[in-house]
């Protein structure tokens, strides 16, 4: 109820006449966020006032005037001309936006980033079920890992993380999970393929479980080679990701956590291939999301509260790529 009242202030304050978020398919964070439950299909319109919940079957959501969904266009459209709504809201992310065209006689707003700005900030809960993600995130990671990856392709070693998260009780659906080995490594977000661990590879982990509705989001990279560059860039990456850590406190801009972990990767000479070099972020909010935020992670102000990973990495096109990635709760 404290969320949707946030919230009807704010629509309020953006003078919409109605806010429209929710989802035919799949999860979606914002219809999560208000209404306690993100089945599909589900779509939210929210007024100054007043609040609306259309589901099919229908669900009961405390705070929502609660309606089966039968014909939403009509039913849509219904509630647009009774409301006289001539400024729709509408959440750009969510995949029941295509409905605010339904709406043909109101003018449309994106209200996607006020959305994200009103849960950068999370409760108790909240970071309690982030921590926990993490937490189980980080036990499949390790289990899998003492179980042996050389001798299995990228696709197995990402199936035994999904299946060691789906026996625990979760999805590993935070993202898809990332198993890279060598020159693949050098994308950062590259698919599993069938090329088969050997020991000597140096292989990027990157997955995260979605538990209570919160993602997990952990990196490691796994080398056991003799080869003193690769050495070298899993030693400075590891201390890049410690002095960034140390920067990360309430007041702190994220770009101090960026740089301190760009000089580290420089003092050990790898400007070139660092991760700013491949323009990626030093990290990102991350919550219902994997990646949230209104802002990138070098442009925000810290507060209590703010959940974000610390991810630098180096990637060195056509060899190697090394990454190590932890969840920051402030």
């Amino acid at each position: 109820m404290d969320r949707l009242r946030r919230l009807q202030r704010r629509i309020a304050a953006a003078d919409l006449d109605c806010l429209l978020m929710g989802s035919r398919d799949v999860f979606d964070a914002n219809t999560f966020y208000y209404s306690g439950d993100a089945t599909p299909p589900k779509a939210l319109l929210v007024t100054a006032d007043s609040a609306y919940c259309f589901a099919h079957p229908k669900q009961e959501c405390a705070g929502f005037e609660c309606v089966e969904m039968r014909h939403f266009k009509k039913q849509l459209t219904d509630f647009a001309e009774k409301r006289r709504v001539k400024k729709l809201g509408i959440d750009m992310h969510s995949d029941m936006a295509f409905a605010a065209f339904y709406v043909e006689k109101a003018k449309h707003a994106s209200f996607a980033k006020q959305l994200l700005s009103l849960r950068e900030i999370k409760d108790d809960g909240e970071l309690q079920a982030l921590r926990f993600a993490q937490d189980v995130t980080k036990q499949c990671v390790d289990e899998a890992l003492s179980e042996g990856i050389y001798g299995r392709t990228e696709n197995e070693v990402a199936g035994v993380l999904e299946y060691k998260a789906r026996s625990r009780g979760f999805p590993l659906n935070a993202f898809e999970p990332i198993v890279l080995a060598n020159e693949r490594a050098a994308v950062p977000h590259g698919k599993p393929t069938q090329y088969r661990i050997r020991k000597g590879d140096a292989v990027i982990i990157d997955v995260g479980v979605r538990a209570m509705g919160y993602c997990g989001d952990y990196s490691t990279t796994i080398y056991e080679g003799g080869n003193n560059g690769l050495r070298d860039a899993v030693a400075a990456v590891r201390e890049a990701k410690s002095a960034a850590t140390k920067k990360a406190r309430v007041g702190a801009v994220g770009s101090e956590l960026r740089d301190s972990a760009l000089r580290v990767l420089y003092e050990h000479g790898f400007s070139k291939n660092s991760f700013s070099a491949a323009g990626l972020s030093v990290g990102h909010q991350i919550g219902l999301d994997v990646h949230e935020g209104a802002t990138r992670l070098e442009k925000t102000r810290l507060r209590k509260g703010m959940a974000f990973t610390i991810e630098p990495g180096i990637y060195v096109n056509g060899k190697y790529g090394v990454r190590f990635e932890d969840v920051m709760l402030l």
